[in-house]
Formats: structure tokens, sequence, C-alpha cells
């Protein structure tokens, strides 16, 4: 509504005065003003012209009469003013709302990272908002045009040859094997040619042009050839020293921006490390559980490098396997003897990490594992304590699977999860202390009859069976009486050494109290126990224990129950083992008898 007010009262004083300056000057007046109304405005504003001169183009229609050129050039001026202003008003609102979007993203990752300063936030968006493409295209723009150049490429280094990564114009262009560019790459000097006749041979790409003049400048960032830039043109003599200086400089300018791409490419992968890092080793500070963090180790090797994991746990005579669900392995073991004619010898033996990039280059075998051929593998040793307690190895079905930074990371990880695991074996100890009987160093009553509870929960769940054998040593009482209380001690000691090495690891040995001990054996029926209880007792039988008194020969009776088919729960479990212990007893002891056999 101003527009038109403006326009009438302009046209009322021109038609009192008769001044054609009026309308030289309210025409542009009106011209800028249409710029903050809208299209439908703009168009009703020219729709007005034709009425508000009436008068005069009823009084001719001719060419020459100067109202209609007056609405033509006040028509014509308004829609070019309106067009260019109203395009530099949309530029100024998506800048507007482009700015406003990086303020709130910048803002809300501010306050959600704990790592990134504001230096590093904003880096971050120049880079996102500034990519390294669009950087080289605007720089191969003003090669072209510093160089009055018909067109510039740039080449950069990749995978041992050149690739041409963008041009000023808009056109294919192929490297070859060989040419100019490639002797300037390994020269490291720029290079000026002009062509006598004919075209340049052999530039070391393919433009489509018959180029005759060509500058080639190397792209070097701290002696390292990154690509080289070239200018062309089909013009002889086009280019003179000066150009060459000005494309050497602009290639300087290329280094610097490859530079701090590939900076903040490491500063982003360094972030994102140090965030997998904190992340992993966090966890492992929640757990107290020495196979729970030697679990989690696995776990977070992966998660690290991106390649299968396994952990080989040192015990007193073998190594215990920690390993993912996923992985399967023939044969499976809970643990292994030996490490010989594997390579994981080596790293018990030098005590340090080695990276295996190609295995088929060694005889031995990668691991004691079955059914698992790797192509290359890294493994770490855990140091606890200056002796190798265990050893972590990550492999992959691929050759040279993993690079310098998830070799780094790995080791990094580990040296702060052998921190966790020493203080977890500290946490074991303690327990032990608790759960041991201080004689004969197998578990207590108290523990016995937990891990009796436990081990019938998980039966109940998984539908196994599980036995128990109970045992006493035969006259003891006579032992004590006889030879004094230290043999008798010795003998205690024996019987529990005797007993460890005869049961299975996943079995459950115990010293009950006074001269009777408890083992519980699992997943066995009270048939297959019996085979474990017969062994044991010859073994004891066959054996003289000697001490400072006397040589002194006992012998064992045992009665074994079995869950399910005895008993249901623990107590009728733990009296009927007693009640076929008693019968062995009845029946002259140094024997072994079933509770179904009673």
């Amino acid at each position: 509504m101003p527009v038109f007010i403006l326009q009438s009262i302009a046209e009322a004083l021109y038609q009192i005065t008769r001044l054609d300056i009026i309308h030289y000057v309210h025409i542009p007046v009106m011209a800028v003003s249409v710029n903050f109304i809208g299209l439908k405005a703009l168009i009703m504003v020219i729709a007005f012209q034709p009425l508000v001169h009436l008068k005069e183009l009823l009084t001719t229609l001719s060419i020459s009469n100067p109202s209609i050129w007056i609405i033509l050039y006040s028509i014509f001026s308004s829609i070019v003013i309106w067009g260019i202003t109203h395009q530099h008003k949309e530029s100024l609102e998506s800048l507007s709302q482009r700015l406003s979007s990086l303020k709130s993203q910048a803002k809300e990752l501010a306050e959600t990272s704990h790592h990134l300063d504001e230096d590093l936030i904003l880096s971050s968006f120049y880079s996102e908002e500034k990519s390294l493409k669009e950087e080289l295209e605007e720089l191969m723009l003003l090669s072209q045009v510093a160089t009055v150049a018909d067109n510039a490429h740039i080449f950069v280094y990749r995978d041992g040859e050149l690739t041409c990564l963008c041009s000023a114009k808009d056109t294919e262009c192929n490297p070859v094997d060989e040419g100019i560019i490639y002797e300037v790459l390994l020269q490291k000097k720029s290079i000026l040619i002009w062509a006598e006749e004919g075209e340049i041979k052999n530039p070391g790409y393919y433009s489509g042009e018959r180029i005759k003049s060509l500058i080639a400048s190397p792209v070097v960032d701290d002696q390292i050839p990154l690509g080289v830039l070239c200018v062309e043109s089909i013009r002889y003599r086009a280019f003179t020293e000066k150009d060459q200086s000005v494309v050497d400089l602009i290639a300087k300018e290329i280094a610097r921006s490859l530079g701090r791409q590939r900076m903040f490419s490491q500063i982003k992968l360094s972030y994102k490390a140090i965030s997998m890092l904190h992340e992993h080793g966090s966890s492992l500070s929640e757990v107290i559980e020495l196979d729970e963090i030697l679990q989690k180790i696995v776990e977070s090797s992966e998660a690290l490098t991106g390649g299968s994991a396994v952990l080989l746990w040192r015990t007193n005579s073998s190594y215990r396997i920690y390993k993912p669900d996923k992985l399967i392995i023939k044969e499976q073991k809970v643990s292994i003897k030996k490490l010989k004619e594997t390579l994981l010898e080596l790293i018990r033996s030098n005590k340090k990490p080695l990276y295996f990039s190609d295995l088929a280059m060694y005889k031995k075998k990668a691991l004691p594992l079955n059914g698992v051929n790797p192509k290359s593998m890294f493994v770490v040793p855990l140091i606890i304590e200056k002796r190798v307690q265990a050893m972590v190895a990550v492999f992959s079905s691929k050759r040279d699977a993993f690079n310098q930074i998830q070799r780094h990371l790995l080791e990094v990880y580990l040296y702060q999860a052998s921190e966790s695991a020493s203080k977890a074996m500290l946490h074991e100890e303690i327990k032990m202390m608790a759960f041991t009987d201080g004689l004969t160093g197998l578990y207590n009553h108290r523990r016995f009859q937990e891990r009796l509870q436990e081990e019938l929960k998980r039966a109940d769940r998984y539908t196994e069976p599980v036995s128990l054998i109970l045992l006493d040593i035969d006259h003891f009482k006579k032992v004590n009486d006889t030879y004094g209380h230290p043999a008798g001690d010795a003998v205690l000691k024996k019987i529990a050494e005797i007993i460890r090495k005869a049961v299975r690891e996943i079995d459950f040995p115990a010293r009950y109290g006074g001269e009777e001990f408890a083992l519980i054996i699992l997943k066995s029926t009270a048939r297959e126990a019996k085979k474990i209880a017969e062994r044991l007792r010859k073994k004891v039988e066959q054996t003289t224990v000697k001490t400072d008194t006397a040589d002194i020969n006992v012998t064992l009776s045992l009665g074994i129950a079995s869950y399910p088919e005895d008993a249901r729960t623990r107590e009728d479990l733990i009296e009927r083992a007693d009640q076929a212990l008693y019968r062995a007893k009845q029946e002259g002891r140094n024997k072994t008898v079933l509770y179904e056999e009673l």
C-alpha cells in the first residue's frame, strides 16, 4: 500500500507541475521500494503503471509519446532491481539460517563433549563447511585465471599412482602410467614447457586438448611428494616464468590444504581413539571379578581392532582360554597345557608385543586352537609382577589386517587392563584366603556349601547331573594317636595333593572337616563319578606318606550320591552321600559305595 500511495502522489505532482524530473526521481524510488514487497505486490505495481498514465496514452499512442517510455522504464527497472535484491535477500536468509544451525550444533557438541576445546569444534565445522575438494576447486580456478590458462588440474598421489582430484573446468582428465607430471613428482621441481611444433608429447595425462604450453609444479609437504599441479593452454608460449612462480605459490598453498586435511583427520582419529579407550577402560573399573575382567578384555580388544580375539590366562600348569561366544573352536577346550610349536611361545619368551602381518611366512602354528587359521595376528603380553601372566591375540582372515594406530591403541588399552587384572588377582587371593583351608589349600566347608548350592541351581537350569563324593581317611585317629598330630597333618596335606591332581579342572574339591573331604563332580552321573573316586582310592592306597616319625600308609572310604537321581536338594544330597560313606565304612573300609546301591 505505501508504494501505491507514493506512486499516486508523484503522479499527481507531475500532472500539476508538468515537471519531467518528478518521473525521473520517483521511478528509481519506486523500483527500490518494491524490494520490500512480495512478488504479487510487484505485479500489481507494474499493472498500475498504464492506469497512472492513462490520460497521456489516450492522447496519443505514438512511439514518440514520452509516457510510453516512462512506463517501460519503470516496469523494466522495477523487475531488474527486484530480481537482483530478492536473490540477494534469499541468499542472506539462507546464510543466516546456516549460521544459526552451526551455532546450535557447535553449542550442542560443546555441551556434550569433554575432550574437544573450542578451536577443535570450530575446525570441525570449518572442515564440514569448506571441504578439501571445494578448496582445491577454488585454487584450480585461481590458477587458471592468474595464468590465463585454458584449464588447470590437480593430481594427487594415492596407492602408488596419480589421480586427478579436480580441474578448473568440468572436463575429464585421465592420468597415464608415465610422462612429464611423473618426472616433476620424482624430481620435486616445477617445469615450464612449450611445444615448438604440434603439441606437447606425453604430459602424463590426457585431457582431450592439444596442449602447446604447460606448467607442472610439484605439491610437496615436508619433502613428501603429494601430487602435481598443472596449468595448460592450447596457445604457443602462453606462459612466462612469472606464471611459473605463481603456479609454484599455488602448489604450496595446495600442500598446506592437504596438510590441514591430514592433520584434522589425525585429530578426529585421535579423539575417537581416546573416546574408545575411555569407554572401554571405564568398563573395567565397574567389575572386580577376574573372570569378568578377562572376558571384557576380549570384547574390548575386538572392538578396538575390528579383529577376532582370544585371551590365554596362565594358571598353575596350563593356560585358560577366554574367547567371544561367536568364535567356534573345534574340539573346544577350557584350557591348554603347552604353547610349544606355536608363535605364542615367542611372545612368552620375549615379553614384547609382536605383529605377524603374513602368517604364511611362518612354519609354526599361530594359535594352539583347532579350526582357527588366521592370515595375520597381533599378540600383546600382559605383564604382571614381571612375568607374562596372559597373552591377548587379535587375528584376522586378511593379511596385514591391523595398522599401526590399531596396534598402538590395543597396547595402551591392555597396559591399563593389566592394572585392573592385577587388582582382580589380589581380590581373588583375598577371597581364596577366606574360602580355603589353611592346612590343605583346598576350599573350606563354608565355600563348599555355597558352591554346591550354585552348581545345583545351574544343573537344574541346564538339566545336567551333578555328583557329590564324600570321603574319609580310614583310622585317621589312630594315625594322630600313634605318630602325633604333625604326622597327621602331613597325611592330610598329601591326600589333598592327590585329590587335586585326580579331579578334573571343572570339579570342585574341598575339605569338609577333620579327616573328611568333599568333591563336587560336575556334569557327571554317580557311576561316572565312581570312576574318579576309584582312581583316587587306588592312588591313595599305593602312596606312602613320609614323615619325620615314620612312613605311613592310609586308605579311603568313599560315598557317592547324584543330583537329581538320588536327591533334589543340597541337604538331601549331602545326607545321602554321607549314608553311602557310612555303608563303605561298615563294609570294611577302603571302598567306594553308591547311594543307589544301598
